[in-house]
C-alpha cells in the first residue's frame, strides 16, 4: 500500500481467509491495539466493513548481512549465502539469480576444457560488489521519501572488473535490447547470445569473421553475426544502440554482457585476443 499512513503489504498465509499484514512499525508500542490494528487493515485493504481477527502482532528486525568472500577454492557461495538482504524492493532474489546466471555459464565452460580455472576468478569479482551495494540499500526505508529500490538494480548493473576489457563505453553493461530481423525472424538482441560468445559486426565483417573462425577451430563456442547478413537493421536503433561502425564490432558473452568493444584499426587478432583473456587462456 502507498497511501500516506498505511505503508505495508498484504501476504497470503496458506489458509483461505488468513493473510499477514506487514508494515514499518513505530516504536510506540501502546499504539499496537487490537482495535488500531483492525482500523488500519481495513483502511489498507479499502474494506471498511472487513470482518477482521487478529491471532496475533509482533515486531520483527530487517538485516543484511554480506560474506567477508564469495570464493574460497573450489567453494562459490550464491545468492542469500553471499549476501542476505531484506525484503524491502524485493532484490533478494533477483540479486541470488544473477549471481547463478552468472557463475552457471562459467563453471560449464570452464568443465568443458573451453576456458581457463582462471574464469571462475571473475564470479567474485563481477558479482560481490552488486551483492553488497543491494544488501546496504536494502536496509533503506522508502517510506516518506522516493524509493531507493528500482529495476536498475537488476538490469542496469555495470561490471568495472571481471571477465570483460575495459575498451569501450558498453563493456562492463549489459548488451542492450533492441528489435531486430535475425536470421529471417523478428527477435530482441538479448535473444542471441545463449550458450556461446557472439561477435556483432557492422556491414564491413570479413575481418571479424576470419577471428571467429579461428576462434571456433580451437573449440571455443562463438559465432559472428553481420549487418546486411545475419542481421537487418532498417531502422539504424542496432548500430546505435551498440555503436557499431560498419567496420565495428562488439563481443557479447552467453550471459548477456558486453566483454569488448572494438576501436578503429582494430583487427582479427584483436579479436582473439580479447577472447583469449576473457577466457582466461593462452593466446
Amino acid at each position: 500500500m502507498v497511501a500516506p499512513g498505511l505503508e505495508g503489504v498484504f501476504v497470503a498465509a496458506g489458509d483461505p481467509g488468513r493473510w499477514m499484514y506487514d508494515m514499518e512499525w513505530s516504536l510506540d508500542r501502546a499504539a499496537w491495539t487490537a482495535e488500531a490494528m483492525t482500523a488500519r487493515i481495513r483502511a489498507a485493504a479499502g474494506l471498511p466493513d472487513l470482518t477482521v481477527e487478529i491471532i496475533g502482532m509482533f515486531p520483527w528486525d530487517f538485516g543484511a548481512e554480506v560474506a567477508h568472500r564469495q570464493t574460497l577454492g573450489r567453494t562459490f557461495l550464491v545468492g542469500d549465502a553471499a549476501h542476505r538482504t531484506t525484503p524491502r524492493g524485493a532484490t533478494g532474489m533477483n540479486t541470488g539469480m544473477a549471481d547463478g546466471h552468472n557463475l552457471g555459464w562459467k563453471l560449464g565452460w570452464v568443465a568443458r576444457g573451453w576456458a581457463s580455472p582462471a574464469l571462475l576468478d571473475s564470479y567474485a569479482l563481477e558479482r560481490a560488489p552488486v551483492g553488497r551495494a543491494n544488501a546496504e540499500s536494502s536496509m533503506i526505508s522508502a517510506i516518506g521519501a522516493e524509493s531507493a529500490h528500482s529495476a536498475a538494480q537488476d538490469f542496469e548493473v555495470v561490471y568495472a572488473a571481471g571477465a570483460l576489457l575495459d575498451s569501450g563505453g558498453l563493456v562492463g553493461r549489459r548488451a542492450p535490447h533492441v528489435w531486430l530481423t535475425a536470421c529471417g525472424r523478428r527477435a530482441s538482441t538479448i535473444d542471441l547470445f545463449d550458450d556461446r560468445l557472439t561477435v556483432l559486426t557492422g556491414t564491413s565483417d570479413s575481418v571479424w569473421r576470419a577471428g571467429t573462425d579461428v576462434l571456433a577451430r580451437t573449440g571455443v563456442p562463438v559465432v559472428a553475426l553481420a549487418l546486411g547478413h545475419e542481421l537487418a537493421d532498417p531502422s539504424g536503433a542496432f548500430a546505435a544502440a551498440y555503436g557499431l561502425a560498419d567496420d565495428g564490432a562488439v563481443l557479447v558473452r552467453p550471459d548477456g554482457y558486453v566483454a569488448w568493444q572494438s576501436r578503429p584499426g582494430d583487427t582479427g587478432a584483436d579479436l582473439r585476443r580479447a577472447v583469449c583473456t576473457v577466457l582466461g587462456r593462452a593466446s
